[in-house]
């Protein structure tokens, strides 16, 4: 869920996948129409908790407790966490540095693999080694 569409002098609020699942329609510059007659349009109390109004209400024990979200307010340090025997999770990681060696019908790879994006998770080719990173166990 990426979007949440709150304000607090409603007792409602709802949830979007993404910005074409809104259900607004734009009539002035600073305010939109929610059509609460469209069928997929799913509105949500204030008072039963959930994870997405928690996100916003900043009740973060409670996020903890009802949606099981770690909430971190700075970027996150670079890290990379074994998650699988051939994944790992990349937190802040621009490059990673891969090689294997060839044999047979298998190819040789010595590239610098380029990560796009704050947290990404890596599959490691098969029989390859990942060169300069310390590991962190996931367990």
């Amino acid at each position: 869920m990426d979007y949440i569409a709150y304000d607090f002098r409603n007792p409602y609020y709802l949830l979007a996948k993404d910005e074409a699942d809104l259900p607004f329609r734009n009539y002035a510059k600073n305010w939109h129409l929610v059509n609460i007659h469209q069928p997929h349009v799913r509105l949500y109390s204030v008072r039963k908790l959930a994870g997405g109004f928690e996100l916003i209400n900043s009740i973060f024990d409670d996020i903890q407790r009802t949606c099981g979200y770690h909430i971190i307010f700075e970027r996150l340090p670079s890290a990379v966490y074994r998650i699988s025997e051939s994944k790992l999770l990349l937190n802040s990681v621009q490059c990673l540095f891969v090689s294997r060696t060839g044999h047979g019908a298998v190819k040789d790879i010595n590239d610098t693999t380029y990560i796009g994006s704050d947290q990404y998770i890596y599959k490691i080719p098969c029989e390859a080694k990942v060169l300069g990173q310390v590991f962190h166990s996931s367990e």
